[in-house]
């Protein structure tokens, strides 16, 4: 078929040897349809090249070429002789000659005036791109790409900004994530996930910005990102690390890690969960709807620390007792819980806190800390006269030297009968495992009773330490314990095979106050917990005031049934405890405790329910001020362990506050219960912080 140029009449048909720049051809006789490449295109030999020349693997211009791709001036004018279009100012090559299109060529439906598509491509390519189908010289004639001189497809992979891209080949709801420095419309289309508005480019995000961005997960925390700053209390989660403390259940930032957990986390306050009428006591003990962070700490306004760790400035004291589900909280974070069999795991807490240790720590308390769930045990001596106070001997209070008449210590160990003389000694044995400190084990084996006072089997049984221990929960025990056994772990270790805790009642019991736990596991609770166990001077400071009903902690005159009115204890008891909501008699003469719900089915001796979760009573209130925020339960519920400083010399030694669950004769055998292992049914304890 004869050639045919754009300017003759003949039908159309390259010859690719006709001097001209037929249909089909991308120059004069060269590329597209004819076997010879045009000026610029890759070769390897010269006779690759319609010019006959290669040059550094591109075809060299024709001779006599002065205009256009591959010569001295980049574009020629119309009339000037070209090879290709792009040769040509108008992106027409008509023939051999540039040339202007004609006027509506580009909108007749006819592929004409340099166009390599109909309408579209080559001499227009620039305001419209031939979509896919069309024809094409290059990729630069087409929406998407070219391939074989055909435009398409159109994808996020042509080097085009198409589709709903927002920048090339990326953004937009489909491609993927632009690079920083790439176009964008939202945070999305980036790959730092930081669009900012100001400049719609893509930046990598950083915790200064005032953007939540990238792996953030509040604003400018979270996430472990680059420069990582961790969140405040309150601000978004996912896990604890995003956090100063921990994330919650409701993956909000705890700063206290013990409260990451609902029951015993944040159910302190009046009234039971899952009721709809919880409440809690706010400034000027004003009733506010709703349960409370049971780790709400509330500054000891006008009291300074006489150890004030470095850099700090405030003292805080806990608003409420620690509950069962925060120690929970504390022996999981460290190894214990469940596996993924659902076996008990260990959790070592000597180990961790010999690994911890706070400023305001007693190493020696460590011997008698749980290393696992069922073996640990512990050797120690007891002497007379001690030299750290971290086991018993009469040193504690020397006014009261060997005045005791109930309660002594053994001579020289678990076997002797003799009362202990001065310079006697005895080395003792004591379990130290989780599910024994936590349950029936009295944690003080040395002490027994004057046989003239407690005749055996109370002698032999130690009566001033079980009489006040009451933490088994096995059948019969009338046991006090508020952490949770299942019945298979009570019916191991609890010493009779009896009935335990039902599964059911864990996130009840976990509500409720702390108790059971020997005084060196409150002490390493309130280390891991960002504080210290509280001290007995910051109670007595707390104390020492008029505004709400108080107690005088030298008064022991609510004993066997006496009036309870002495000291500065005036909550309306009388001897048939008329008034009394405090929780500050025993189950003995006088039963008149607040009772709080609890069943356990199947074993009726379960005493749970007298000890409350914090903040459940109104009236036991102690503040400042009578518009201040007040403390909970420092009166009644439990009596609570706190540490004596040490003085440099002396070192620091476990005393107690406050009154309580409690047979009355615990006052009487106060000096001695002072010894970090010491634990029972009617103590829990608080934290004190410093900020």
């Amino acid at each position: 078929m004869p050639a045919c140029s754009s300017t003759d009449s003949a039908p159309a048909g390259p010859s690719c040897t006709n001097g001209t720049k037929d249909d089909g051809e991308e120059g004069v006789d060269c590329g597209g349809v004819c076997p010879l490449k045009c000026t610029g295109e890759v070769c390897a030999v010269g006779t690759d090249c319609g010019s006959g020349q290669c040059n550094m693997t591109a075809c060299a211009a024709p001779a006599g070429k002065t205009c256009g791709v591959g010569a001295p001036i980049p574009k020629c004018n119309d009339g000037d002789p070209c090879e290709l279009d792009k040769d040509c100012t108008s992106g027409f090559c008509n023939g051999n000659k540039c040339a202007t299109p004609a006027a509506g060529s580009h909108m007749d439906g006819v592929k004409n005036g340099g166009e390599t598509g109909i309408d579209c491509g080559g001499s227009v390519k620039d305001m419209q791109p031939c979509p896919d189908g069309q024809g094409c010289i290059d990729s630069a004639d087409c929406v998407g790409t070219c391939t074989a001189m055909v435009c398409g497809p159109i994808s996020h992979m042509d080097g085009k900004k198409n589709l709903d891209e927002t920048d090339v080949d990326c953004g937009g709801a489909t491609a993927p994530k632009c690079a920083d420095g790439k176009a964008c419309g939202a945070d999305v289309d980036c790959a730092t996930g930081y669009c900012p508005a100001d400049t719609h480019l893509c930046v990598a995000p950083t915790y200064s910005d005032g953007v939540q961005n990238g792996a953030e997960t509040d604003v400018d925390c979270g996430g472990m990102g680059m420069g990582f700053k961790a969140c405040a209390q309150g601000l978004n989660c996912k896990v604890d690390t995003d956090c100063n403390g921990a994330c919650s259940y409701l993956k909000k930032c705890v700063d206290m890690p013990s409260c990451k957990n609902h029951h015993g986390g944040d159910t302190c306050g009046t009234n039971e969960e899952g009721t709809g009428t919880e409440s809690h006591l706010g400034p000027g003990g004003v009733v506010t709807a709703g349960h409370e962070d049971c780790c709400r700490t509330l500054e000891v306004t006008g009291y300074t620390d006489p150890v004030m760790p470095a850099g700090k400035t405030k003292v805080y004291l806990d608003k409420y007792e620690i509950t069962a589900g925060r120690m929970r909280a504390f022996l999981e974070a460290i190894g214990g819980g469940v596996d993924a069999a659902g076996n008990a795991k260990d959790p070592n807490v000597k180990a961790y806190m010999a690994a911890h240790r706070p400023s305001r720590w007693n190493a020696g308390w460590e011997n008698v800390l749980p290393a696992d769930n069922a073996t640990s045990t512990a050797t120690y001596v007891v002497k007379d006269v001690t030299t750290d106070f971290g086991y018993p001997g009469q040193d504690q209070y020397l006014a009261n030297h060997y005045t005791q008449s109930t309660w002594w210590i053994r001579a020289t160990g678990p076997t002797d009968t003799a009362t202990q003389t001065m310079g006697q000694q005895g080395t003792y044995a004591v379990a130290t495992n989780i599910f024994y400190v936590l349950n029936a084990g009295t944690m003080m084996p040395e002490y027994y009773a004057n046989p003239a006072n407690w005749p055996p089997p109370n002698e032999g049984e130690g009566y001033a330490v079980a009489h006040a221990l009451n933490c088994s929960n096995a059948h019969g025990s009338y046991g006090w314990s508020t952490y949770w056994f299942d019945d298979n772990t009570i019916h191991t270790y609890g010493g009779d095979g009896g009935v335990g805790k039902t599964p059911g009642s864990k996130d009840l019991l976990d509500e409720k106050a702390m108790n059971c736990s020997p005084n060196a596991l409150f002490a390493a609770f309130c280390a891991w917990d960002g504080g210290q166990i509280a001290d007995a001077e910051v109670i007595d400071a707390i104390t020492n005031n008029t505004v709400s009903p108080i107690y005088d902690s030298g008064n022991n005159g609510c004993q066997g049934g006496a009036a309870c009115q002495g000291g500065k204890l005036a909550v309306g008891k009388s001897t048939n405890c008329a008034g009394n909501t405090l929780n500050t008699f025993s189950d003995g003469t006088q039963g008149c405790y607040s009772v709080f719900p609890y069943t356990s089915a199947g074993n009726d001796y379960d005493d749970t329910g007298k000890i409350a979760a914090p903040g459940r009573v109104l009236g036991d209130v102690i503040s400042k001020a009578a518009a201040a925020e007040p403390w909970m339960d420092l009166i009644g519920n439990l009596q609570e362990a706190v540490i004596k400083k040490g003085d440099g010399v002396t070192p620091a030694r476990f005393d107690y506050r406050g009154y309580g669950v409690e047979y009355s004769s615990i006052q009487h055998h106060h000096n001695q219960q002072t010894t970090p292992r010491f634990k029972g049914g009617a103590f829990g304890a608080r934290c004190m912080r410093f900020k």
